[in-house]
């Protein structure tokens, strides 16, 4: 499966983001609607909410790999070939990424998710449903009441060491997108208040598969033993 990825140019390393088919789509709504332990949202034939229950967040299962396989795989392979790993590699093999977790968030009118960071290599978001445009968000008093209404932004450290905000300003255009990055870049969802209905997401993250690996990292030439604080028997 061949997805057109966007890469942030001014972030490094960054965010990669990029665009579902309805195929993936169709998977992850069957994901989202399969009951779980704690009961479950029940949704129209448009995916939209008609019953809900107290828990606004649950696991999803992608026993399939279909997900991961289909979708993680290719974009990790992708963003490691522009930025490699966001992180210091000091393995003898090279490290494996699986996906580590995957859950659905469904929020309310004036819920949101503080700024905060998770504890993988890489985290993941889908906007799965957003209920409304960040045009009508931003509109007349809205702008002085709630600034950043219904954003998604992410904090990352420039060149010269300031603090700057990549925003995502969503809407129904956004439905379907995906974005890839670093999980110790930290975010935060705002919250919107333009409509009652609910903006569903899906997140997950990625780390490095603690059982498995690839193959033998490069290893030293003989010549460079000497820079080495060993030597060959």
């Amino acid at each position: 499966m061949n997805y057109d990825y966007e890469a942030t140019p001014h972030i490094n390393p960054g965010i990669l983001k990029w665009k579902l088919n309805q195929d993936h789509m169709n998977l992850l709504w069957n994901y989202i609607k399969k009951p779980t332990t704690n009961g479950a949202w029940v949704f129209d034939n448009n995916n939209k909410v008609i019953e809900r229950t107290p828990y606004q967040e649950w696991a999803l299962d992608d026993s399939s790999k279909v997900f991961q396989t289909e979708i993680l795989s290719p974009a990790i392979k992708h963003y490691v070939d522009i930025w490699g790993y966001p992180m210091t590699v000091r393995n003898s093999h090279h490290p494996v990424p699986i996906m580590n977790r995957i859950w659905c968030r469904i929020s309310g009118k004036g819920e949101y998710q503080p700024l905060h960071s998770h504890q993988s290599i890489w985290t993941f978001i889908i906007w799965m449903n957003i209920p409304f445009e960040h045009e009508e968000e931003e509109s007349g008093d809205a702008v002085e009441l709630y600034p950043q209404a219904g954003n998604v932004a992410i904090n990352y450290i420039d060149s010269i060491g300031r603090l700057q905000e990549q925003p995502f300003r969503l809407g129904k255009k956004d439905e379907g997108t995906i974005i890839l990055f670093p999980g110790d870049l930290k975010h935060v969802v705002y919250p919107h208040y333009t409509t009652d209905e609910y903006r569903i997401s899906i997140a997950g993250d990625i780390v490095i598969d603690s059982l498995n690996c690839g193959e033998q990292m490069p290893v030293y030439r003989k010549n460079d033993y000497e820079f080495c604080n060993f030597r060959e028997e």
